[in-house]
């Protein structure tokens, strides 16, 4: 981070470590407190994340949201982002490629891609399912597998039968 003053630019931060230094007694630990509280605040930052690539979201929360070099994506379901319908009522397989499609097309749109994700999360209604979900799960995630945890819950929203959500590093904007 650079100011601009005067005739010419400085670094922010190496001023700032200068000063730190330089400021003596009680007003040095005060000092370097704000100095800590900079480089935090410079360093945090929220944005939330929204493609039309995605289904939008049927209930109050964002498709993504992007925060301190991290995408955390939300639960996405075998939507088809144009009618809002499921991919198909009964086929997991059909709906588990359509939720990762939505997954990858909000990871993109959040500056991130499959191969940064680190972390993904597998809800679905019927543990009979978990076959053919890790056999669509491998062809969108072909190399160094992310961390994953998979549960059976009862239910999923709009009767979907499965929801996969995940966590992946993004550029810091």
């Amino acid at each position: 981070m650079t100011c601009q003053r005067g005739h010419g630019t400085c670094d922010v931060p190496r001023v700032l470590s200068r000063l730190t230094r330089a400021v003596t007694g009680p007003q040095q630990l005060h000092f370097a407190g704000a100095l800590v509280m900079y480089r935090w605040a410079r360093r945090a930052y929220r944005a939330v994340v929204a493609t039309p690539d995605a289904p939008k979201a049927i209930g109050p929360y964002s498709q993504a949201v992007r925060a301190n070099g991290f995408l955390f994506v939300s639960g996405m379901i075998g939507f088809v982002p144009e009618t809002m319908e499921l991919a198909s009522k009964s086929d997991v397989k059909l709906q588990t490629e359509q939720a990762l499609k939505n997954m990858v097309n909000v990871l993109r749109a959040g500056g991130s891609n499959p191969d940064k994700v680190v972390k993904t999360t597998v809800l679905m209604t019927d543990m009979d399912n978990y076959k053919v979900i890790n056999e669509v799960y491998a062809k969108f995630f072909t190399k160094d597998f992310p961390a994953r945890a998979a549960f059976a819950v009862k239910a999923l929203p709009a009767n979907a039968l499965v929801e996969i959500e995940c966590v992946a590093m993004c550029e810091e904007d």
